[in-house]
């Protein structure tokens, strides 16, 4: 639901409180910073704060989350100013398909992983510096103040650049080997690695192996979540 929509909904006031649930999080996490908008970088274009709601439901229906998501208006950035680099692979569905045939006829281990708002655990560069207005819900402490991002958000044209290079970086520091023909493919002795945006796809004839470099993943600050065998 755009924000518009969920303000005429019946249940606005829970998208609300998961608003301000969503904004206390950021701040904790130092997506933003609030500064003083004579202080930002003249050549820089404010960007447009963008709600994006969705109410997250069980296989029978039922509500069980008001899900918000703060994301920038992509459509104001300007190559060349604020943004240079925005390409990231996606892994090819045939080499999906081939190693879910391997891990049957091997009989591999498989689990899933799902990273907790992965754009935003990727941060920006001084030179990658962007601004935000001030989002519906968010009460600013200074006047004519703008947001400062310090890490990715949702929406940004370089946000999946940045989150692909971080994720790769701290696979390659585990030990991976990243494939020169499938970049979204990360080979280890003992475990195999696939990549799909925010999510991975570990496969290994040893559930313990699986579970040693999750451990890693998170030591090295990822936050994730293990969504088990597929």
């Amino acid at each position: 639901l755009s924000h518009s929509q969920a303000k005429k909904a019946h249940d606005f006031e829970k998208f609300q409180e998961a608003m301000q649930d969503e904004i206390e999080r950021m701040l904790k996490n130092e997506i933003f910073e609030e500064i003083p908008r004579h202080l930002m970088d003249k050549t820089k274009t404010v960007l447009r704060a963008v709600w994006s709601h969705r109410r997250k439901t069980t296989p029978a229906g039922v509500i069980y989350r008001h899900r918000p998501r703060l994301c920038v208006d992509a459509s104001q950035q300007k190559e060349g100013i604020d943004y240079t680099e925005t390409y990231s692979p996606v892994i090819s569905w045939t080499t999906v398909r081939v190693l879910l045939i391997l891990s049957v006829l091997l009989e591999l281990k498989t689990k899933a992983v799902d990273y907790v708002q992965a754009f935003p655990q990727a941060e920006l560069s001084e030179e990658d510096s962007v601004y935000m207005q001030i989002p519906d819900g968010y009460k600013p402490s200074l006047p004519n103040s703008v947001l400062k991002l310090k890490k990715n958000l949702y929406g940004l044209k370089q946000a999946s650049h940045n989150w692909h290079n971080l994720l790769k970086a701290g696979l390659i520091k585990l030990g991976f080997k990243q494939s020169e023909y499938e970049p979204c493919l990360f080979l280890k002795e003992g475990i195999i690695c696939v990549v799909y945006v925010d999510d991975t796809l570990f496969f290994s004839k040893d559930d313990k192996i699986i579970d040693n470099h999750i451990s890693k993943l998170k030591k090295l600050g990822f936050d994730l979540t293990e969504e088990g065998d597929v």
